[in-house]
């Protein structure tokens, strides 16, 4: 069965499920199907690898990969070893990718790419400290995109990821009979967490898609069989509808029963038009990457149009503030505080960080505003750094693009502040379906919000510009403003 795993090693579900289920299928990608039997023993022949490298604990080993085989079964070895994990993007640029190896100080770097001929190691010299991680140290550090362009280190440590892989499977239920359908980059929190270890801490089996392409979503929903679970970001259900829409007739799979959401805020319009190209509720979450990432998620009793973001995991506890720190009650705006077993451990190398993000007692601050309402369900209203105040009103352009949203004119769109004199403007930047529909999409939008919330400009765009993990960077944005 391979190495023994550490018990503080998420590698332990792999070896679980070998012993358990030896023969089910475990990990499917575009290539080949493996049971739990053969990835343990592909997971250990790789761990055995990275030790006679002389690489284990208190190692760093940065894994570059995109979705497949190579980067689950890497991930799944360096833990394995007891070693920690930066993990990179194969689609970044090479210089991109080579300044995050050399930020996180890796002793080694795997690379796993099938097109190379599969995973390889390659050893650096580096400054390393040898000593043995205890239990909650970092296992993996994570690169946020964020949407500034200022990637951060995300510590996470096992017992964080450990707490929301089983917290998810928990809220959705997930058992050995389902399997999971992975579009969503495995580099990141949403993917790793949400989908892979989620999906193989329950023996549930993981189909893995190297791209994201709605024509091939939509055939392996269809035709491979057995996906039950499915998890995106909202424009990858938008993309979805409008292949659908394009051919004329809804999804038809049998054994789907589940499609969640997270990334960004679900509009009503996006939900009502998944429910009628997909025929399911289309449910949502709320997290980040620094909190393990997962912090509430709906559940099938919950309408996804009334719901919010839902209920915190159990253990995770919520608490919206003021600008002065005092607490608010139910139906109250403001700051969105969370603490519970998925915090993270620390920005890497930025201690003075860390402080600002996370007290003494544990509490993280988001950035994000939002209000719980007397269910105990979470609902937000933005970024509180994108919070306008225009004509001493608080705007908030959530409320607006969820507005915007609904017009059957609009694809998508962004809202945000900019400089106006001595107030702030209200920037509305639209991607329409019909160029001509502008004006009367201005129009339907004026008669339902208060005149100190509406657009003061509106620009037409073809495009967003989008971080790897599909967020809206909207300071890029801005600068399509002009004078």
């Amino acid at each position: 069965m391979g190495a023994n795993p550490a018990s503080t090693s998420e590698a332990r579900f792999v070896a679980h499920w070998a012993q358990t289920r030896p023969d089910a299928p475990a990990i499917i990608d575009d290539q080949e199907s493996v049971s739990f039997a053969e990835l343990d023993r592909r997971v250990g022949g790789l761990s055995a690898t990275i030790q006679s490298a002389g690489l284990g604990r208190g190692s760093r080993i940065a894994v570059v990969g995109a979705n497949g085989m190579e980067t689950a079964v890497a991930l799944l070895a360096v833990w394995r070893t007891g070693a920690a994990v930066a993990l990179v993007n194969e689609r970044l640029s090479q210089a991109e990718q080579e300044r995050l190896i050399d930020f996180a100080d890796v002793a080694g770097v795997l690379s796993c790419s099938p097109a190379d001929g599969g995973t390889a190691l390659r050893l650096r010299d580096t400054a390393h400290d040898g000593a043995a991680p205890a239990h909650g140290d970092a296992a993996l550090i994570l690169f946020t995109s964020g949407t500034t362009g200022a990637p951060k280190g995300v510590m996470l440590a096992h017992d964080n990821l450990d707490f929301v892989a089983h917290g998810i499977a928990a809220r959705r239920g997930i058992g050995p009979s389902d399997c999971a359908y992975a579009a969503l980059p495995l580099t990141h929190a949403f993917g790793l967490t949400s989908v892979l270890l989620g999906a193989l801490c329950a023996g549930a089996s993981v189909r893995i898609l190297s791209r994201f392409q709605p024509e091939g979503v939509i055939a392996g929903l269809e035709n491979s069989g057995g996906v039950t679970l499915f998890n995106g970001v909202p424009t990858m259900f938008a993309r979805l509808c409008d292949q659908l829409e394009a051919r004329a007739a809804p999804l038809a799979s049998a054994s789907l029963r589940f499609i969640g959401c997270g990334g960004s805020p679900l509009s009503p319009a996006l939900v009502d038009r998944v429910n009628q190209w997909i025929g399911l509720p289309l449910h949502s979450g709320y997290g980040m990457s620094e909190a393990g990432p997962t912090i509430t998620m709906t559940d099938g009793a919950d309408d996804p149009r009334t719901a919010g973001v839902g209920l915190p995991l159990p253990g995770v506890s919520l608490s919206v503030r003021s600008p002065a720190g005092a607490a608010m009650p139910a139906g109250h705006p403001g700051e969105v505080y969370v603490r519970g077993p998925g915090i993270m451990r620390g920005y890497f190398k930025a201690p003075e960080l860390t402080r600002d993000t996370v007290d003494a007692e544990g509490w993280l601050r988001t950035g994000d505003l939002g209000q719980i309402d007397r269910d105990g369900a979470l609902h937000l209203l933005g970024r509180q750094k994108e919070m306008i105040i225009r004509s001493g009103f608080n705007v908030y352009p959530l409320e607006i693009e969820a507005l915007v949203d609904e017009d059957p004119a609009v694809e998508q769109c962004a809202v945000l502040g900019y400089p106006e004199g001595e107030d702030e403007g209200i920037a509305l930047f639209v991607k329409l379906r019909d160029v001509d529909a502008l004006d009367a999409v201005l129009t339907r939008l004026t008669a339902r919000i208060a005149p100190y919330k509406r657009p003061t400009r509106a620009i037409i765009i073809d495009d967003f510009p989008t971080t790897l993990a599909g967020k809206v960077i909207k300071p890029k944005l801005l600068e399509r403003m002009g004078d």
